[in-house]
């Protein structure tokens, strides 16, 4: 079933807003959406590109040919770099920290590099949603 990102954070909000009103004992409203919003909407955005790439969950706002990516990348070649990859993308490691870390691991750069560029996590940084709040600050550069 196709699911939108811009839809379904809203429910992630509501959530949030309602578990931090009730830590404070009072409604926080735009505060508490900003908040997700500032604090959220990122890796949100990476683990619904995860989930697309392994075909968890379709969501619209990627491309439908990399709905399920992982099946076509798991071959012998790079199987050892998927598994190395993945628990560290789920926890938000950024491109530049799966490199640099790759030093460590008996794994071929080129490997790494190959199964990275495939999985385009950068894919998965979204622009905010229109009716987020106008307070927020994006974290990238608007072109």
């Amino acid at each position: 079933m196709e699911q939108s990102i811009y839809v379904e954070c809203w429910n992630e909000v509501d959530r949030h807003k309602w578990i931090e009103s009730q830590k404070k004992g009072c409604d926080l409203g735009q505060a508490a959406v900003r908040d997700w919003f500032r604090r959220y909407w990122p890796i949100y955005c990476r683990i619904a590109r995860l989930e697309h790439v392994a075909g968890l969950r379709y969501w619209r706002e990627f491309p439908a040919e990399d709905f399920r990516l992982l099946e076509r990348l798991q071959d012998d070649e790079h199987i050892e770099a998927i598994e190395w990859i993945l628990p560290l993308a789920w926890k938000g490691k950024e491109n530049l920290n799966l490199i640099v870390g790759a030093r460590d691991t008996p794994i071929p750069l080129a490997r790494i590099m190959k199964v990275l560029e495939a999985l385009h996590l950068n894919a998965g940084q979204l622009d905010l949603p229109k009716d987020a709040p106008p307070q927020y600050v994006s974290p990238r550069p608007l072109n």
